[in-house]
């Protein structure tokens, strides 16, 4: 019943009523259209920096790792520097200075 009082008062329009009907809705059409430009390429532009953040924390966690093995390196071969200088009385004092630099300088990189 509603459809036929709408086609009924539509008849009812001059043309130019019509005419300024389309033109109305022709400039909303548009007006949404932009905004769903805008919404798509702002939708874009999260994907990309989700996308890059994503990518940073796994980079982080990478260098983690590195650090990590660095470090466990350095200190097996300080660990095996010490026993030595036990067993090994004899020039003991410089293998344990150049460890120690050694491992100061991995430190000191990875920081």
């Amino acid at each position: 019943m509603r459809k036929k009082e709408e086609r009924n008062s539509l008849k009812k329009l001059s043309r130019l009523e019509i005419l300024e009907l389309f033109l109305k809705q022709s400039e909303e059409l548009a007006q949404v259209k932009e905004e769903l430009k805008i919404a798509k390429e702002e939708l874009a532009e999260r994907r990309i920096a989700i996308s890059e953040s994503g990518s940073i924390a796994e980079a982080a966690l990478k260098l983690s790792g590195i650090f990590e093995v660095a470090q466990k390196a350095a200190n097996e071969y300080l660990d095996n520097v010490k026993a030595q200088k036990s067993t090994d009385t004899h020039g003991s004092t410089v293998l344990q200075e150049e460890a120690e630099e050694y491992v100061e300088g991995t430190v000191l990189k990875n920081q």
